[in-house]
C-alpha cells in the first residue's frame, strides 16, 4: 500500500520518500505512520483554521447561488468533521437577504443538499418577484407597527412585510435599548416552542411567530479586520422540524462574575443569544467589578437586525479574562466590551460552540440547560483568594501554584505547549567547524537493559515531539547515562568531540556577584525557571547534521538545541536577552534559564511579572511551575537567599557545609575549597583562614605532579583551618544591598602575609553594615614589600574588586587605612612607575583618604591579621591588642574576665589618685573612665606593661610602639614616662636587641694603584638567553685603566676552573695583579684562594 501511494507522488514529496527508502525508515511498515509523517512533512497545519474562517467569511453578495454553492461545497469540504447543522447555519447566513427570507418562508428543512435545491428554486422563482429584492437588505425596512397579523403563507397571494421586534422582551415596537422591562420573569415565563403542525394551539403558534420574530445581534467589522462577518436572518413561516429549523429563542441564566483586582464576587444576569457572535459585557459592569481591558488591533461593529449599531459606536475594547461561574461550571472568558448596552451580558455563539449545552425538551417548552463541559478544578490558590487574600496577598504559598492574578497567561506554565517544534529565530544555534579540522568519529557505549530502556523512552519522546529525526552523518557523538539523585537515569550525549573541531561562539554570561548589587529596591521577589530552555532554540538550518548522535536504536540529529554544545549557554543568553531586553536590570535578573523579577511595592510586582510572562509566551518560551516561586519577600536565587534586608547564603549549602567530612585526597580538598570560594563575600579574612588549605594544594611530590587521588599530609593546623570555615559559615551572615544612593565606605587594611578590605554603607540609623568582604594572600614578591606599599596594595585591591559601584558613585566616598604614608600617593613627587600606575588608577574615583587607627580599623585589620595561619613563622606579631571587650589587658575567658574587672573595682577604692581627684573622672559599672579610655589603678599597671609589652603576642616592641598599644585603651596620667621606663628596664629586651649604631671599625677603602694591572674587580653577569651554551659573563675591570674585559661562561664557574680561566687570559699575558676584588655577585666564589 505504501508503495502504491509512493508513486503518486510528485517532486519535493517523491523526493522525500526516496530518502525514507534510503534510510529504511520505519514509516514505510505501516501506511498508518506514512500518511502521518507525509502530512507532519507537507500539511498545512493551519488548513483547518483557514478553512473555518473561510466558510464563515463565504457570502454570497448578489451572485448565482449556483457559484455561491460550488464555492461553498469547496469550502466545506475540507470540514468533512462539522455536522450539517452547523454547514446548514452558517450557508442560510451567507444567502442574500431575499433569498434567506425566502426559504424561512418556505420553512426548507432537511439536509444541506435540500437547502441547495431550494435556495436554487426560490432564485428563479424571485426573479419575477417585485416585492422582494436583493438589493435592499430587511434591516433597512421601516417595522410594521401595525400589530400581528396572520402569517400563514397563502399560495398565490403576496406575503406581508416583517414584523420586527423588541430585541429584549418580544414586543412589536419598540428597538431593545428602549424596552423597559428590566425583568424577563414580567413577560409569559420561559420561551415556548413552536409545536408541530396540527398539534400546537392557535395560541402557541402565535406566540411561535412572535418567536420567530426574535432580533437576533450579528456583528460586522470595520475595515482591517480579520474576523468573518456573520449576519443572520430569520423570517416567520410554518417549521415542520422546529429541532433543525428553528432559533432558540434567547433567555436569561444567572451568571457570577470575579473581580480579578479585589477578588470580589457579583452575580448578573446573562443573555443566552444564538444570534450573537461574541460574548459581551456591558461598559458599566466592566468598571463596576474593576476589569482589565485592552484595546482592540481595529473597531468592531455589532448591528442590530433593524440597522443600528448595539452601543451606538463600534467598541474598540476587549477585557483580560475574567472569572465566571454558572452554576457549578468556572471558567477564564474575555469579553466585548459595548458601551450602553442594555443588558449586562451577552453569551453567544462562541460560548455555545466551545461548551455545547443543551436543549431540554421533557416540560414541551425549549430551555438551555448548561452542563458542566470539561474544564479544569478549582485551584485551592483561586479558592483562597475569593475569601479576601486577593491580588494584594503576598502569598507564601507552596511552589508549583500560581497566584490567580496570572490565571489569563496559564498557557506559559503548560507542559504540553512545551512539546511543540519551536520557530525559527535570528538566535538558532549555529554550529561552525573549525576548516580543515578531523571530524569525530562515530562510537556507542555498551549499554544496560535498563539504559537501553530509558534510551528508548528518549527517542519515541522526542521523535513524537519533533525534537530529533533519523539521520545519517559523516560524524556523530555517543550517549552516556548520569544517575540522579531520585535513583533514574539522566540520558548525556557526548558532544566532546564537536566541540574540540568547533568554533567557539562568544557571548558574555552575566557575573552572578554583578547581578546582586542590584536589589536594592527590591522588597517582593518572583522567580521563573523555563522548562527545557535549550529545547526552545532550532538548530540553524543546515547544521542540523552536526548534532548526530549514535545509539542502538539508530542515528538521529536534533532539530532543537540540545545540551553539551559548547556554544549552547551563549545562544540561549543571547535569545533571553532580546527577549527580555526592554526590562533587563529595571526589575529584571536573567541567568540562562533562571529569572528574578523584584519590585517596591505588589502593585508594580504584578504588572511586570505579567509583562514578562506574556513576553515570554510570545516568545515560546514556557516556565516549570514546580520550580516557580511567586510574591516572595525571601527567595533562593543562583545560590544565595536574597531579601529586602540583604544577601545570605542558601541555608542548605550551608547545611551541607557543616556535615562536610575532613578530606582525604587532593581532589576532596579541592572540591571542598572550590566550594568555600564561591561564599568567600560572606567570610572575613578568607585568604588568611584557608592559608593552609591553600598550601596543601602546592605541596608537590619529588616525583612529579600530584595525582588528585594523592592522599593529603593533614596537619593540626589544617583540620584548625578546616574547622574555622565551617564555623565561619555556620553564622550565616547578611550582606546588605549596595544602595548607589547612598556614600560607600572602604576598610583597607595588611599585614605581612595577607590584604583584608570591606565595603560598607551607613544604614537608616547611621550604623556601618557590610556589603561584601574579601582578602588576597600575598605572593612571594608581595611579601617583600615595603609596609606602606602593602597598605596601599589593598587600598588599590579594594577598589578594583568593587569598581563597578565605586567609579563614578553619585558621592564621594571614605577609604579608612591605618598608614599616614599612603597620602603619598595623592600628592605631586617623585615616585617609582609601581606608585605611578597605582597613583593614576586611583585618579578614576573620587574618595577621600582617612587614617584611622588600628584600633578603630579593626575590622579590615582582623581580615589581614590572623597569626596561627601564617605557616611561614611560628609565632606572627601582627594583632597585638583588639578592640576592648575584651581589651588588651582583660583576658578573653568570662571566668577571668570578671576576676580582672573585680580587681579594678577593688583598686579603685584605695587608688591614691583617685582619692586626691574625685570627679574627674566618670564612673560606668563601676570602673573610671577618661572619655573612652578605661582608667587603670596604680595597682593593675604592671600586669598592662606585661599584656602590652612582655608576652608573646606583645613582642617586646620600643617604647613608642608599646605607648601606643596601650593608649588604644588605657589611661592614667603619666603613662608616657612609666612606660618609657618600664621598656628601659626590660631585662629581654637589653639582652636581645642589638644597639642601633654603626659598625664597630674602619671601613676598608680601596688605595688608588700605581700602575695598570695592580688591582682588577671581578663581577658575574648571570641568567643570559642560551647562545651556544654560553649564559655567564664574567666581567673584569683594571682599576687603574678601567679598561673592561668580558669573557663567557657556560654557566656559574666553580672557584677551581675561575682561576683556571684567570691564569690563562690574564697572568699568562699581563702579568700577576696585586689585589683582587670580588664583588656580591661572585663573592661566592674563592678565586684569590686559588690564584695564589
Amino acid at each position: 500500500m505504501v508503495v502504491a501511494v509512493t508513486a503518486c507522488l510528485q517532486g519535493e514529496a517523491a523526493a522525500w520518500a526516496a530518502d525514507l527508502y534510503s534510510d529504511q525508515a520505519r514509516e514505510l511498515t505501516d501506511v498508518g505512520l506514512f500518511l502521518e509523517a507525509l502530512r507532519a512533512r507537507f500539511d498545512d497545519p493551519t488548513r483547518l483554521q483557514r478553512a473555518e474562517a473561510q466558510i464563515v467569511g463565504l457570502k454570497q453578495r448578489g451572485r448565482p447561488v449556483k457559484t455561491y454553492i460550488r464555492e461553498f461545497q469547496k469550502a466545506a469540504g475540507r470540514l468533512r468533521s462539522w455536522p450539517d447543522r452547523l454547514l446548514i447555519h452558517h450557508f442560510q447566513a451567507g444567502l442574500d437577504s431575499d433569498i434567506c427570507r425566502a426559504c424561512a418562508v418556505r420553512g426548507v428543512v432537511g439536509r444541506l443538499v435540500d437547502w441547495f435545491k431550494a435556495a436554487m428554486e426560490l432564485e428563479f422563482g424571485l426573479k419575477d418577484r417585485p416585492d422582494i429584492r436583493a438589493d435592499r437588505p430587511p434591516a433597512r425596512r421601516a417595522p410594521d407597527r401595525s400589530g400581528e397579523g396572520s402569517t400563514q403563507a397563502v399560495p398565490g397571494t403576496t406575503r406581508p412585510k416583517p414584523v420586527f421586534r423588541c430585541f429584549r422582551c418580544n414586543r412589536p415596537g419598540h428597538r431593545a435599548a428602549e424596552c423597559g422591562i428590566t425583568d424577563l420573569t414580567e413577560l409569559t415565563g420561559t420561551p415556548t416552542a413552536i409545536g408541530r403542525p396540527g398539534v400546537t394551539p392557535k395560541r402557541t403558534a402565535e406566540k411561535s411567530r412572535v418567536a420567530s420574530q426574535t432580533a437576533q445581534t450579528s456583528f460586522q467589522q470595520l475595515p482591517g479586520d480579520t474576523t468573518p462577518v456573520l449576519h443572520e436572518y430569520e423570517e416567520e413561516g410554518q417549521v415542520e422540524d422546529p429541532m433543525v429549523s428553528e432559533p432558540i429563542v434567547p433567555f436569561n441564566i444567572p451568571v457570577t462574575l470575579t473581580s480579578p483586582v479585589t477578588g470580589e464576587a457579583k452575580s448578573f444576569q446573562a443573555l443566552v443569544d444564538t444570534g450573537c457572535t461574541r460574548c459581551l459585557i456591558s461598559k458599566e459592569v466592566a468598571s463596576q467589578m474593576h476589569i482589565r481591558v485592552t484595546r482592540l488591533k481595529s473597531p468592531i461593529r455589532f448591528e442590530q437586525v433593524d440597522g443600528s449599531v448595539l452601543g451606538g459606536a463600534p467598541t474598540t475594547l476587549v477585557t483580560e479574562p475574567v472569572r465566571m461561574e454558572v452554576a457549578a461550571h468556572w471558567e477564564m472568558l474575555r469579553f466585548i466590551v459595548v458601551p450602553s448596552m442594555s443588558e449586562a451580558i451577552i453569551l453567544g455563539l462562541a460560548w455555545l460552540d466551545k461548551w455545547t449545552p443543551t436543549i431540554w425538551w421533557a416540560d414541551g417548552s425549549r430551555h438551555l440547560r448548561l452542563t458542566a463541559g470539561p474544564q479544569p478544578p478549582v485551584p485551592e490558590r483561586y479558592n483562597n483568594n475569593m475569601k479576601g487574600e486577593g491580588a494584594d496577598h503576598i502569598t507564601d504559598g507552596n511552589q508549583g501554584e500560581y497566584p490567580a492574578v496570572y490565571e489569563d497567561l496559564a498557557m506559559v506554565f503548560s507542559e504540553q505547549e512545551c512539546d511543540s517544534l519551536p520557530p525559527h529565530r535570528r538566535t538558532d544555534c549555529a554550529i561552525e567547524l573549525i576548516p580543515g579540522a578531523k571530524l569525530p568519529k562515530a562510537r556507542m557505549y555498551p549499554m544496560t537493559f535498563t539504559e537501553l530502556q530509558e534510551m528508548r523512552q528518549y527517542v519515541d519522546k522526542n521523535l513524537a515531539r519533533g525534537f530529533i529525526v533519523p539521520a545519517w552523518s559523516r560524524m556523530a557523538a555517543p550517549v552516556l547515562f548520569q544517575g540522579k539523585k531520585d535513583g533514574g537515569l539522566r540520558l548525556c550525549v557526548d558532544f566532546r568531540g564537536l566541540n574540540a573541531v568547533c568554533i567557539e561562539q562568544v557571548y558574555p554570561l552575566p557575573l552572578i556577584k554583578d547581578l546582586l548589587t542590584h536589589l536594592a529596591t527590591g522588597t517582593i521577589f518572583t522567580k521563573l525557571d523555563l522548562r527545557e530552555a535549550y529545547y526552545r532554540v532550532r538548530i540553524r538550518e543546515g547544521d542540523e547534521w552536526k548534532t548526530t548522535f549514535n545509539c542502538p536504536l539508530g542515528s538521529y540529529q536534533f532539530k532543537v538545541m540540545p545540551f553539551g554544545l559548547q556554544g549552547a549557554p551563549a545562544v540561549f543568553m543571547q535569545l533571553i536577552n532580546e527577549v527580555l531586553h526592554d526590562h533587563l536590570y529595571k526589575g529584571v535578573l536573567v541567568y540562562l534559564d533562571d529569572i528574578l523579577i523584584y519590585s517596591r511595592s505588589l502593585e508594580e510586582h504584578v504588572e511586570l511579572v505579567r509583562t514578562v510572562l506574556r513576553k515570554l509566551l510570545d516568545a515560546q518560551l514556557y516556565c516549570k511551575i514546580s520550580k516557580c516561586e511567586f510574591h516572595k519577600e525571601r527567595i533562593d536565587y543562583l545560590g544565595f537567599r536574597v531579601s529586602a534586608a540583604g544577601i545570605e547564603m542558601d541555608p542548605n549549602k550551608v547545611k551541607c557545609v557543616l556535615e562536610w567530612q575532613a578530606p582525604k585526597t587532593r581532589r576532596q580538598l579541592q572540591r571542598f575549597l572550590g566550594f568555600a570560594n564561591f561564599y568567600q563575600q560572606f567570610i572575613p579574612s578568607f585568604a588568611d583562614v584557608a592559608l593552609p588549605l591553600t598550601q596543601l594544594l602546592r605541596t608537590k611530590r619529588l616525583t612529579g605532579k600530584p595525582r588528585p587521588g594523592q592522599p593529603l599530609a593533614w596537619t593540626m593546623a589544617c583540620q584548625q583551618a578546616f574547622e574555622s570555615l565551617k564555623g565561619l559559615f555556620a553564622r550565616e551572615p547578611i550582606l546588605i544591598h549596595p544602595d548607589p544612593g547612598r556614600p560607600f565606605v572602604v576598610q583597607a587594611d595588611a599585614s605581612d602575609v595577607a590584604i583584608g578590605v570591606i565595603l560598607l554603607q551607613r544604614n537608616t540609623d547611621g550604623l556601618l553594615q557590610p556589603c561584601a568582604y574579601t582578602s588576597k594572600k600575598f605572593t612571594d614578591t608581595e611579601r617583600r614589600w615595603a609596609v606602606w606599599e602593602k597598605e596601599a596594595f589593598a587600598v588599590k585591591w579594594a577598589l578594583s574588586t568593587w569598581r563597578h559601584l565605586l567609579e563614578g558613585a553619585q558621592h564621594p566616598f571614605e577609604v579608612w587605612t591605618d598608614h599616614q604614608n599612603l597620602a603619598v600617593l595623592q600628592t605631586p613627587r617623585r615616585l617609582a612607575p609601581k606608585h605611578v600606575r597605582w597613583a593614576q588608577y586611583f585618579q578614576r574615583f573620587k574618595f577621600h583618604l582617612k587614617v584611622v587607627p588600628g584600633g578603630k580599623n579593626f575590622l579590615a585589620d582582623a581580615l589581614s591579621r590572623l597569626p596561627q595561619y601564617n605557616s611561614k613563622r611560628e609565632q606572627v606579631i601582627h594583632a597585638i591588642i583588639p578592640p576592648y571587650n575584651p581589651g588588651p589587658g582583660l583576658p578573653e575567658k568570662g571566668a577571668q574576665l570578671e576576676a580582672f574587672e573585680d580587681g579594678l573595682r577593688s583598686a579603685l577604692l584605695t587608688d591614691p589618685w583617685i582619692l586626691a581627684n574625685p570627679g574627674v573622672l566618670s564612673r560606668r559599672d563601676g570602673l573610671a573612665w577618661y572619655g573612652d579610655k578605661l582608667y587603670v589603678p596604680l595597682a593593675l599597671r604592671n600586669r598592662v606593661y606585661h599584656r602590652c609589652h612582655d608576652s608573646k603576642t606583645a613582642g617586646h616592641f620600643g617604647f613608642v610602639k608599646t605607648l601606643h598599644l596601650v593608649r588604644r585603651q588605657f589611661w592614667w596620667p603619666g603613662m608616657r614616662k612609666d612606660i618609657e621606663e618600664y621598656v628601659k628596664r626590660c631585662h629581654l629586651c637589653a639582652q636581645a636587641k642589638t644597639v642601633p649604631k654603626k659598625p664597630m671599625g674602619l671601613l676598608q677603602q680601596v688605595s688608588d694603584p700605581d700602575r695598570p694591572w695592580q688591582d682588577l674587580g671581578m663581577d658575574f653577569i648571570v641568567d643570559l638567553p642560551n647562545v651556544r651554551g654560553y649564559t655567564v659573563i664574567w666581567t673584569v675591570v683594571d682599576l687603574f685603566s678601567k679598561q673592561a674585559h668580558f669573557i663567557p661562561c657556560k654557566g656559574l664557574p666553580s672557584a677551581k676552573r675561575l682561576a683556571k680561566l684567570f691564569i690563562h687570559i690574564f697572568t699568562d699575558y699581563m702579568g700577576r695583579p696585586v689585589e683582587l676584588f670580588q664583588i656580591a655577585a661572585c663573592s661566592s666564589q674563592p678565586a684569590s684562594g686559588e690564584v695564589s
